[in-house]
């Protein structure tokens, strides 16, 4: 029984780590754990590696990253490379070997036909995140009940049938974890959900500065700022702010003072 875990998401910009990472730290929410999680970016749409690493606890609320992975998933064959030494003495690495033309028999890789089971349950690879998902789910002894009701809250906007294709996708990797990895060396200390708020800085500035009276906002979209604007974007008409989106960042300032 681990009282706390150590997990981070890695591969290129544009699968969808962020996805895997905050459906995870909804599912420990879920099973009454601590939660602290932080993104590593890079100025790029897509191509370069990024991560997302999540440190759960069963009792403290953890306040910052820790250096070691109990769990590290592999979403492309690079990240394997840059991030294996980051793994615990006792820890794994989730590889897809084929997908990843990987020869070697490292005894830290947990070999997961990751993709295949995306392709074998929804017709497309995009669906590697629920499948990852699951498998996390299946290697921490989570109830799956858990992770449905992340997954359906998290896809239910795009329909039944998309919510449906990703349950299955997160199914077949909680069984094939449950079935091919036997040590309960990672089974997490549950509990029931205590209510808490779980939200990322993003989401923390936008609704302090509504608390605060902001009545106008003007930006230029840039990660990992976007979901500022895009947060008091949200509440707006509730708040009776003005957002504007600038063309450029000069523009945006100019905005601002004229506003003020």
């Amino acid at each position: 029984m681990k009282p706390e875990i150590n997990i981070r998401i890695a591969g290129q910009a544009g699968q969808g780590m962020q996805t895997v990472g905050a459906a995870l730290c909804r599912i420990f929410k879920l099973c009454g754990r601590a939660v602290f999680a932080h993104q590593d970016y890079m100025s790029r749409v897509r191509g370069g590696n990024n991560f997302f690493q999540v440190r759960s606890s069963a009792s403290a609320m953890p306040n910052a990253p820790h250096d070691k992975c109990d769990i590290i998933v592999a979403l492309d064959k690079q990240s394997t490379e840059l991030h294996r030494g980051d793994l615990a003495p006792d820890g794994i690495m989730i590889v897809d070997k084929e997908k990843f033309a990987l020869t070697e028999d490292h005894p830290a890789y947990f070999n997961v036909p990751l993709y295949a089971l995306a392709k074998n349950t929804g017709g497309k690879e995009l669906f590697v995140n629920s499948v990852a998902c699951g498998v996390l789910a299946g290697l921490l002894k989570i109830d799956f009940k858990n992770v449905a009701a992340v997954l359906t809250r998290s896809f239910n906007q795009k329909g039944t049938e998309t919510v449906a294709i990703n349950l299955r996708a997160a199914t077949a990797g909680y069984d094939f974890a449950a079935t091919n990895f036997k040590n309960d060396i990672f089974r997490t200390e549950c509990s029931v959900d205590l209510g808490q708020l779980i939200m990322d800085g993003n989401e923390a500035v936008a609704l302090g500065a509504i608390s605060a009276g902001v009545k106008f906002y003007s930006a230029y979209p840039m990660t990992p700022s976007t979901t500022i604007m895009e947060n008091i974007a949200r509440y707006a008409g509730h708040f009776n702010i003005v957002v504007e989106q600038a063309e450029d960042e000069i523009a945006a300032i100019k905005m601002v003072l004229g506003a003020a």
